[in-house]
């Protein structure tokens, strides 16, 4: 079921068969991984699901208003050379928490919601006026007090787009050219690359209360962090001529109480990673977590192969309650007459 490949006309094929070629972001291959269906329906068909019209704040524009103002915060620091914010001085931190706020507040002035609640979002992340506690002073004090020895050292890299129209990138280290993953051509972008002595790290923020386990990761269905591992490492010797070894990557939640998660790393690196809380994402050593990195490009390329073969199947039993419930196509997805037939079938044995 779901193969289309031998009931379509040639010309058709021959569009299947372009897609080899083209140049994939890894959230459109996760799409793939969760469920076959959902990306014929959204990336193929371009079905565009009814959505219903939102006047607050949504969660996507908060997303957007963060990462713009972590990019322009990190950069304008790098810029002066300002000092790092572990464990600095009380001195430095009013300085950057006052640097932060700034830039915050000029992009939420920038943007005009009709919502009740508007003035309560602003608050919950520039700080209230009796305490002046908000996500961004507890971002930065979380900051100060981790025990990394790596620096924050390059911000939105982009690499595989056309990054001359876009402001928010970071010329030092991104790529127009799309990154080689076996035969895949890849585009995305890293939020945050952090940089010690002989290894790095890569960080997602993240203002949502979900981020990926590492048995999702293993499963292929959340690629993102050792696709982006690979990507970077790729590029630091390929631009800079920097040899540095994948530590791992992080969740950074921007969001009450401020968090960082290891998603998947190296446990020679567990310090570095600031671990404590997330030892259960770490694998003992490099060679599993390049064999992980490794798996995942091998997945890549059977997506697109699949693709490619005009393979839609719908998502598999052990996926459905982690895709179905949320998917914007379930109103013509025959997942639930399926469902609804086995279970009658075994009913009746």
């Amino acid at each position: 079921a779901g193969r289309i490949f031998d009931s379509i006309s040639d010309d058709a094929k021959e569009v299947l068969e372009t897609l080899r070629h083209r140049v994939y972001s890894v959230s459109q291959l996760e799409t793939y991984g969760r469920c076959p269906f959902q990306f014929f329906a959204q990336r193929l068909l371009r079905l565009i699901g009814v959505e219903e019209l939102e006047e607050e704040f949504s969660p996507m524009e908060k997303g957007s208003i963060l990462h713009e103002t972590m990019f322009e915060f990190y950069t304008e620091r790098r810029e002066k050379n300002l000092p790092m914010l572990l464990n600095c001085s009380e001195e430095d931190f009013e300085f950057a928490l006052r640097q932060l706020l700034r830039i915050a507040e000029r992009k939420l002035s920038e943007v005009d919601i009709p919502d009740a609640f508007w003035d309560l979002e602003k608050e919950l992340i520039l700080g209230d006026k009796e305490t002046g506690r908000g996500v961004l002073r507890e971002f930065l004090e979380f900051e100060r007090g981790r025990s990394t020895s790596f620096q924050p050292k390059y911000f939105e890299v982009g690499f595989g787009s056309e990054l001359g129209s876009q402001t928010r990138i970071d010329t030092t280290l991104s790529s127009e050219e799309p990154v080689a993953a076996g035969n895949v051509l890849l585009r995305g972008k890293v939020d945050r690359v952090e940089v010690g002595a002989e290894a790095f790290a890569i960080i997602d923020y993240k203002t949502g209360s979900t981020v990926a386990k590492l048995d999702e990761i293993r499963s292929g269905i959340s690629l993102q962090l050792p696709i982006y591992l690979f990507t970077i490492e790729k590029m630091l010797t390929e631009k800079l001529g920097r040899t540095l070894n994948p530590a791992g990557g992080l969740y950074y939640q921007l969001r009450n109480p401020v968090a960082l998660k290891v998603g998947v790393g190296n446990a020679h690196y567990k310090e570095e990673l600031d671990a404590a809380r997330s030892r259960s994402n770490l694998l003992p050593t490099d060679a599993e977590l390049r064999g992980l990195i490794g798996k995942s490009i091998r997945l890549v390329n059977t997506y697109v192969d699949d693709i490619a073969q005009g393979r839609f199947p719908l998502t598999t039993e052990d996926k459905i309650d982690k895709v179905c419930s949320y998917c914007e196509y379930k109103t013509i997805c025959r997942i639930q007459s399926v469902r609804r037939v086995e279970q009658a079938q075994s009913e009746a044995l």
